[in-house]
């Protein structure tokens, strides 16, 4: 079965650090690549399949790709005109160190806290679209755009 434009969706939203999502185009499927250093195992039959045949396929974007930070910074954007305090909250909470931590303690159990889960969705679905469309995987981004729940 062909992978479906939400499979990307959350391939997108589980990538973390020390693991890459490829796109194989001639299956349609989607497979994770874990760093071996980093969990103790390798995949050798997808590292050999990437060696073979690099341009059949497409890696996914990784976790500075996706740019969690960009966005929390961008989520004060769409919060109502009637938040004004707590916006300048969340302006300040994303800056210098352990921002991603305090982000977490303002957001997290606010009345706010929807509004943030949605506006995450929409940036994990906008990224997908584009490295859909930045692939040529144009179908695969119009045909199940409207599945994505």
């Amino acid at each position: 079965m062909q992978t479906t434009f939400q499979e990307i969706v959350e391939a997108l939203k589980t990538t973390r650090e020390g693991t890459t999502y490829y796109y194989d185009q001639k299956r349609g499927k989607l497979y994770l690549r874990p760093d071996a250093d980093m969990f103790g195992f390798d995949l050798h039959w997808l590292e050999k399949e990437l060696e073979k045949d690099p341009d059949r396929y497409l890696r996914l974007p990784d976790n500075e790709e996706i740019n969690l930070y960009g966005m929390m910074a961008s989520f004060p954007e769409v919060l109502p005109e009637d938040a004004a305090s707590f916006r300048r909250d969340v302006e300040l909470a994303v800056q210098g160190k352990t921002a991603y931590q305090r982000f977490k303690y303002l957001v997290y159990g606010s009345k706010y806290e929807d509004l943030w889960r949605a506006h995450k969705d929409s940036c994990y679905k906008a990224i997908a679209e584009n490295w859909c469309r930045a692939n040529g995987l144009e179908t695969l981004c119009e045909v199940n755009a409207e599945q994505v729940v």
